[in-house]
């Protein structure tokens, strides 16, 4: 599975896209939000989004991962379903709540401070690991209602008559 990782701070960002690759899945560094838009927004196959919150100075209309997280979110073809991952040193879990209490947009499924990340290095691939499975079975549950769907459609519909021309 595609994890993109996007955080300004590139060391940061480099080791979590290597440690991403040791778990056998395909990371994506981005250190910038207007070049993680410009790839993620249109991406047509499910991935995961570790996203940093502070970006300093405004990149466009985007001024935090947040900011990103919206646009997605409407967006991109899996844009309620992305598993996205605020993954951050400097907001803090008040804060967070506080940004998703302010906004009618759905936000980030969940948010790890990359303090508890440096204390319990096991957090992420286990999270990972759970993430990947939970997205795995949401698609086989549309996958599944979608054949479901097609063979309702073939039932419902009357054969063709094979003397008519």
């Amino acid at each position: 599975m595609i994890i993109a990782v996007v955080d300004d701070e590139r060391d940061f960002t480099d080791d979590m896209c290597s440690l991403i690759r040791s778990l056998g899945h395909d990371a994506r560094p981005f250190y910038d939000l207007i070049s993680a838009r410009s790839v993620l927004e249109f991406l047509d196959e499910p991935f995961i989004l570790l996203l940093d919150h502070d970006f300093g100075a405004a990149h466009g209309q985007m001024n935090s991962g947040y900011d990103l997280c919206s646009i997605l979110r409407r967006s991109n073809t899996f844009g309620l379903l992305l598993p996205i991952v605020y993954l951050t040193g400097r907001e803090s879990v008040a804060g967070f709540i506080e940004q998703l209490k302010r906004t009618t947009a759905p936000g980030p499924s969940m948010f790890i401070s990359k303090d508890q990340l440096a204390k319990d290095p096991a957090m992420l691939p286990t999270l990972l690991q759970r993430i990947v499975a939970e997205f795995a079975a949401v698609r086989d549950l549309g996958e599944d209602q979608a054949a479901r769907q097609a063979l309702l459609n073939f039932e419902d519909s009357a054969p063709e008559d094979a003397n008519e021309t």
